[in-house]
C-alpha cells in the first residue's frame, strides 16, 4: 500500500512504535536524520527526499516504524494519506483532556487495509465519502497541542502541529 503524507511540503516524518499491537510496519523512503531506535533495520537512505526519522523507542511491541507523526506547518490542511472510503470521522478527546480528532479509511487498493489518522481539527469528510491521496483535504489543520511529543524532541524541542498515521488490517 502506497501512503502520501498529509502536507505537501512536510516539516518532519517521524516513524515510531504505535500504541496499537497491530499495526503495521511502514517502510520509510527518502533522507534519514535520525535513526534511533536499535530495533529498525533500516532502507537505503536517500540523498534526496523527505528527511524522516527513526524515533527513539517506548518500550512498545509493535515494529519500530508502525507509526509515523508528520509534522506539519501551522494552518495547513490536512490531505488524505490514501485513496479510498471514510469509515470513521469523529471528534475525540486526546488522554481524556486534549480536543482531537481522527478519520479513518478504508484503502481502496487493499480493501482489507484502513489507515487511521489521529491529531486533526476542523474535520471536512464524513463516513461514506470517497477520498483522494494527496488531494482531499480530510481537516483544516493538524492539531496543535500545548504540550512536547516526542517527535518535537527532533526539530527545537517545542509544539509542532503534527499529523499520526497508522495502518491496521480490518475485514
Amino acid at each position: 500500500l502506497q501512503m502520501w503524507t498529509p502536507s505537501a511540503d512536510p516539516v518532519l516524518v517521524g516513524f515510531h512504535e504505535a500504541y496499537s499491537a497491530q499495526a503495521f510496519g511502514l517502510l520509510p523512503m527518502g533522507h534519514a536524520v535520525a535513526i534511533d531506535n536499535p530495533r529498525f533495520h533500516g532502507t537505503p537512505d536517500r540523498p534526496t527526499g523527505q528527511d524522516y526519522a527513526v524515533l527513539s523507542s517506548r518500550g512498545r511491541r509493535p515494529e519500530a516504524t508502525s507509526a509515523v507523526d508528520v509534522v506539519m506547518r501551522p494552518g495547513e490542511p490536512v490531505r488524505a494519506v490514501v485513496t479510498g472510503t471514510v469509515i470513521d470521522a469523529r471528534p475525540n478527546l486526546l488522554y481524556g483532556t486534549y480536543p482531537d480528532g481522527r478519520v479513518s479509511i478504508r484503502s481502496a487498493e487493499r480493501p482489507d487495509l484502513v489507515v487511521t489518522m489521529l491529531h486533526i481539527s476542523g474535520l471536512q469528510v464524513a463516513p461514506g465519502q470517497h477520498v483522494l491521496a494527496g488531494d482531499t483535504i480530510v481537516a483544516g489543520g493538524a492539531t496543535q497541542f500545548p504540550f512536547v511529543s516526542h517527535v518535537d524532541k527532533y526539530l527545537d524541542g517545542a509544539p509542532h502541529p503534527h499529523v499520526h498515521v497508522e495502518i491496521k488490517r480490518q475485514p
